[in-house]
């Protein structure tokens, strides 16, 4: 189980460096989800792209 959550944490690591350096942002680690719709003609799919928020929450100690 360990192993799990450090894996699950080291991959949603924040990107600190531009922020540090340039003052911009905290880069977040996203996860890219795909879904079938439903009810439309012929088959659908569609992607959304959010904040990986497992992994930020594996990540904070």
């Amino acid at each position: 189980m360990r192993e799990q959550i450090e894996a699950l944490a080291a991959a949603a690591a924040p990107n600190c460096d531009s922020a540090i350096e340039h003052g911009l942002p905290i880069g977040f680690v996203t996860k890219t989800v795909s879904s079938i719709v439903r009810n439309v003609e012929g088959p659908a799919i569609t992607f959304v792209e959010s904040p990986d928020a497992l992994g930020l929450m594996c990540f904070i100690p």
